[in-house]
């Protein structure tokens, strides 16, 4: 049975590490590959291996917020995940609709179940159909 594992490439290695027999093996891979199976050299076990390239962690969250725009527009949001430089957002369909986002337009958010959790102002960084990903400034 294949498992899948995510392993962090630094300067396009990988250390791969079997998970039935903890068998270790520096690995090179090419830079445009983001999935990648690997067979173990000792147990023959195969494993579907997730190519994280970002050098700064992500933590998964979920969760609706308030995303206030520069117009005073109150949005409900789904948080996807947090990381140090900013946010990614999922708009509902019916909002993206209705207010056409784009790239540089200022943000905040409001979020009741933790208040301290998106202090200050944001920056729309990319959009992708309904994904948003928000730079901190």
């Amino acid at each position: 049975m294949s498992k899948t594992r995510t392993f962090q490439v630094v300067a396009n290695r990988i250390q791969f590490r079997c998970p039935e027999c903890k068998t270790r093996k520096f690995s090179t891979v090419q830079p445009n590959l983001r999935r990648k199976s690997m067979r173990c050299l000792k147990c023959g076990e195969i494993t579907k291996c997730i190519l994280d390239r970002r050098s700064k962690a992500r933590e998964l969250h979920g969760g609706k917020i308030v995303m206030v725009t520069q117009g005073g527009r109150n949005l409900e949001v789904f948080l996807h995940d947090i990381s140090v430089d900013g946010i990614g957002i999922e708009l509902p369909v019916k909002a993206l609709r209705a207010r056409k986002m784009t790239t540089g337009r200022q943000v905040r958010f409001k979020c009741s179940w933790n208040p301290s959790l998106l202090n200050g102002s944001f920056i729309v960084n990319n959009i992708k159909d309904q994904r948003i990903g928000i730079q901190k400034t």
